[in-house]
């Protein structure tokens, strides 16, 4: 037949409490304790790697460095249709690619630019691209009598700050990949003798040497399939 109505329900007693042994209880807190921090860990992790993430495309890290002090000091870029060297340097074009650069104004010596900074700083971040000009002869020029980060000591472009100047960083331009009879006109790649002999005390390891040239450097010709210093093609001699 159908199904009965359902009576009311009784009083329910009073709720025990569940007692644990010491082991027990020890055991208890152990699997909770490590899921908890398993699942700590894992969120750890995963903000960490978003923070890496975000400092490796975010405008404050230059260099790998994170700061948000970062400021820009100078920029150029020739490669942008407006852009114009400097007045204490000369543009230099190629008329078939449309590449264009900015050198030296003279022949011989130097030309200087000064970018100031109006706030202190303790790091500085930058790069260069430049192309090679006829037969240019990386450190070669230290040997000549060169006593001090003002004499020319390279064929290339000296980075330095502060008055005195005081080094930070030297782009140097090697002949050619190809062996030549004087060591220093070309880069030093791991050739400890070369460093020695060539490299100024005050630079040290603190340079980026290239060449665009593979062999039989020409005096006024241009490299601009090449640009220095910008790690790609570089042959073993290169630093």
């Amino acid at each position: 037949g159908p199904r009965g109505v359902q009576g009311p329900q009784g009083v329910q007693g009073i709720p025990g409490d569940t007692v644990l042994t010491s082991e027990e209880f020890t055991s208890l807190c152990q699997n909770v304790s490590e899921k908890v921090l398993d699942g700590l860990a894992m969120k750890l992790e995963r903000i960490e790697r978003e923070m890496a993430e975000l400092k490796s495309i975010h405008p404050h890290t230059k260099c790998g460095i994170f700061d948000v002090n970062w400021r820009r000091i100078a920029y150029l870029d020739m490669t942008q249709p407006s852009a114009r060297c400097p007045s204490s340097l000369t543009e230099h074009s190629n008329s078939s690619t449309g590449q264009r650069a900015c050198g030296r104004s003279s022949d011989r010596g130097c030309s200087s630019l000064i970018f100031p900074s109006k706030r202190k700083y303790s790091q500085v971040c930058g790069q260069v691209v430049g192309y090679q000009q006829g037969s240019m002869d990386s450190f070669a020029p230290n040997r000549i009598d060169v006593k001090t980060i003002n004499d020319v000591y390279v064929d290339g472009i000296s980075i330095t700050h502060g008055n005195p100047r005081k080094h930070l960083w030297t782009y140097a331009v090697g002949l050619q990949e190809a062996a030549f009879s004087t060591v220093c006109h070309q880069c030093p790649g791991d050739k400890a003798d070369y460093r020695a002999s060539c490299i100024p005390d005050f630079v040290g390891n603190d340079y980026y040497c290239e060449t665009g040239w593979v062999s039989s450097a020409t005096h006024g010709r241009y490299v601009w399939d090449d640009p220095l210093w910008d790690g790609k093609g570089c042959h073993l001699s290169t630093a």
